[in-house]
């Protein structure tokens, strides 16, 4: 079910749009909400009760009031209805949990690999400047070597 407009919900019940605004004074402001044009949304759980209460009254002969065993009929019928749509929430909510959790654990995974890329890239860079270093070594001992014979030669001829 999903929400409802009066006017839908009075053509659902085969009643007046004013028979339902009368019965929606008596319900609870979560069972209904308005939209930013002022129309009034019926929640699946109040559309319930509507018809409950509804139903009732019309099973009733005019002129006679409510006895206590109707009334204790219509709160079993409304704390029913209400908890199956707690239930139904509650449901909602457990998977709404479930994926979020499913992602933090997708999440915990990509830093992972992130910080496993992260350390061999690090690795990577060590390993370049240690290779750098020897290169820059032998480059400056060859230097001082060749350096040695260009000396060696010109000592030898004086």
């Amino acid at each position: 079910m999903t929400d409802k407009t009066v006017k839908q919900v009075a053509d659902m019940l085969g009643v007046t749009k004013q028979t339902i605004q009368y019965h929606l004074k008596s319900l609870p402001v979560n069972y209904m909400e308005k939209n930013d044009r002022n129309i009034i949304y019926i929640k699946p759980l109040g559309q319930k009760v509507l018809s409950s209460k509804i139903s009732n009254k019309k099973n009733k002969s005019v002129g006679k009031e409510t006895s206590s065993n109707d009334r204790e009929t219509t709160k079993e019928t409304v704390d029913k209805t209400e908890i199956e749509y707690l239930k139904t929430l509650i449901k909602e909510k457990d998977q709404q949990i479930s994926q979020l959790l499913e992602s933090q654990k997708q999440s915990q995974r990509l830093i992972e690999n992130q910080q496993v890329l992260t350390l061999q890239a690090n690795q990577k860079i060590e390993k370049l400047e240690l290779d750098l270093e020897d290169d820059n070594d032998e480059l400056n001992s060859f230097s001082v070597n060749k350096k040695k014979k260009w000396t060696d030669i010109f000592k030898s001829k004086k």
